[in-house]
């Protein structure tokens, strides 16, 4: 966390962090109603692409190519994004999916 000289410079940044996180939380009452949307909010949910396929599958969601949606298309959604998903969600998923990359990579790298 960055130090601060003055109280002021502290109270400024939390309220506009406060701000940020209220614009995501916005963004979440207020999806947009497309199948890649509700992919990345389970996804944003569960914080995982295995999970995301499972619900993909309970829901019968199929991949681009029409088979069984599976975790690496959810990698692939995440990395190369869609005009149907709201670019704020997508940014904090992708934010989310490059921390559990690099934790993997510490973790097994």
């Amino acid at each position: 966390m960055k130090r601060y000289t003055e109280f002021s410079e502290l109270i400024a940044a939390l309220k506009a962090e406060q701000e940020h996180i209220q614009t995501i939380i916005d963004a979440l009452q207020n999806p947009k109603d497309t199948t890649e949307e509700k992919l990345i909010i389970e996804y944003l949910v569960t914080r995982s692409t295995v999970k995301v396929a499972a619900y993909a599958k309970v829901h019968g969601v199929k991949s681009p190519a029409g088979k069984a949606f599976r975790p690496g298309d959810m990698s692939e959604l995440i990395n190369e994004g869609s005009e149907n998903i709201t670019p704020l969600l997508l940014t904090v998923a992708r934010d989310i999916f490059r921390k559990n990359s690099n934790a993997a990579w510490r973790a097994y790298g």
